[in-house]
């Protein structure tokens, strides 16, 4: 799950392209699916049995050969979207209360990481 203020300036470039072509949907499956694995090979024509048809679907396959075939993309990793969400939401549960020893608890980290959130560190 995704910060509700996440903005597709968020992704890195290369991610920011593929979500303006296809849809924000789309970039962060092929992030879940590929991300960190190496290039990913963007074929010169459409086969129903490619890889990323069962990644992003029919209609955003056909658009990233349409703009980007032959071309090799560099997926990363969206860890730290990840951990933005998270930073947020500890933000968000601190207002509403819950107490450090009680964060801890919720998101399995240590109260000095707990506190780095609390302080923006």
């Amino acid at each position: 799950m995704l910060d509700p203020n996440f903005s597709i300036n968020d992704l890195p470039k290369s991610m920011q392209t593929i979500a303006s072509l296809t849809s924000v949907d789309a970039a962060l499956n092929l992030a879940k699916k590929f991300g960190g694995l190496g290039l990913v090979y963007i074929p010169m024509r459409m086969k129903d049995s490619h890889h990323l048809v069962d990644v992003i679907g029919n209609d955003a396959t056909e658009i990233l050969i349409s703009e980007l075939k032959g071309e090799r993309l560099d997926i990363p990793k969206l860890s730290h979207l990840k951990r933005k969400f998270r930073n947020s939401q500890i933000i968000l549960d601190h207002d509403k209360g819950l107490s450090v020893k009680e964060l801890v608890v919720k998101y399995d980290l240590c109260a000095r990481q707990i506190y780095r959130v609390l302080n923006n560190e």
